[in-house]
């Protein structure tokens, strides 16, 4: 049985014999409800965390154009809230359904 490994906002997924693909709204989801789980939020709701988009790109394993649209798409349907390089999870029931609704 070959293991294979298939990154997602730098975390290892090990699959079996399935080659899991990941789409980028799915690894921006996880990525987000990761950081919000590991730093938390400040009082005003935003994550403890500041990341430029370059680095949260890195950190999801897309383009910085790919992420830019995905986080463009989040705050349209009022997921996500942005104020400079801070992010705020405003729906998480529906971040966490383009998350689930894609394994």
């Amino acid at each position: 049985m070959t293991l294979k490994v298939v990154y997602c906002a730098g975390n290892a997924l090990a699959v079996g014999c399935l080659l899991l693909m990941l789409t980028a709204n799915i690894c921006t989801a996880y990525a987000l409800i990761s950081l919000e789980e590991k730093f938390g939020t400040d009082a005003d709701g935003y994550l403890n965390i500041v990341l430029s988009r370059q680095d949260l790109a890195s950190y999801t394993g897309t383009t910085y154009e790919t992420l830019f649209k995905m986080m463009n798409e989040f705050s349209s349907e009022y997921i996500l809230q942005f104020s400079q390089k801070k992010i705020k999870i405003i729906d998480a029931e529906k971040l966490a359904l383009a998350f689930e609704r894609q394994q």
